[in-house]
């Protein structure tokens, strides 16, 4: 049986990396308030590859499109999903007419400076959300005087968590 499973992880295609269409489960809940996402593999045994806990393009594309369908979200949630500056910067991008969107959670990924500006331009545009965690990430002085400036627009954000970041004493000083 094992022997099985050993071959059938070598014949894997790209679209079988995919994780799911949360847009599938997400359209039959209307009222849905939380959406807390981790994206990996549990019990892959000795089939581990790196590629079982990637959060691929078509993964993120999905998901950015059913969150904005999720008019009711509040929060969103997307932790330890080892999430890239595009990525993230694809979901943000479906977030900035959002009308819901209270709390923003990209902790414990893999985004930088890019995401630090796209985060800066939804904090200007966005009225409601009270809470973002950029927590664990590689933001530097960059994205952090891009959320810095954006601050100046924004009345509402309440949370604002860079801990772990390398924001530097110029990033620092412009939050």
């Amino acid at each position: 049986e094992d022997e099985i499973s050993d071959q059938n992880s070598n014949t894997k295609t790209d679209d079988s990396l995919d994780q799911f269409d949360f847009g599938m489960i997400i359209n039959k809940l209307p009222n849905l308030v939380e959406l807390s996402i981790t994206y990996g593999v549990r019990n892959c045994g000795m089939n581990f590859e790196w590629s079982l806990f990637e959060f691929t393009q078509k993964d993120c594309s999905l998901l950015a499109r059913a969150v904005k369908s999720c008019t009711h979200l509040q929060i969103l949630r997307l932790q330890r999903c080892l999430i890239e500056d595009e990525k993230a910067r694809l979901i943000i991008s479906h977030l900035l007419d959002h009308p819901g969107l209270r709390v923003l959670d990209l902790s414990h990924n893999r985004i930088g400076d890019k995401t630090g500006r796209a985060v800066g331009k939804l904090l200007s545009v966005n009225k409601i959300l009270e809470e973002v965690n950029l927590c664990d990430n590689n933001i530097q002085a960059e994205g952090a005087s891009a959320i810095a400036f954006s601050l100046k627009k924004n009345s509402t954000l309440k949370t604002l968590n860079l801990k772990l970041n390398r924001i530097e004493d110029e990033g620092g000083r412009n939050i």
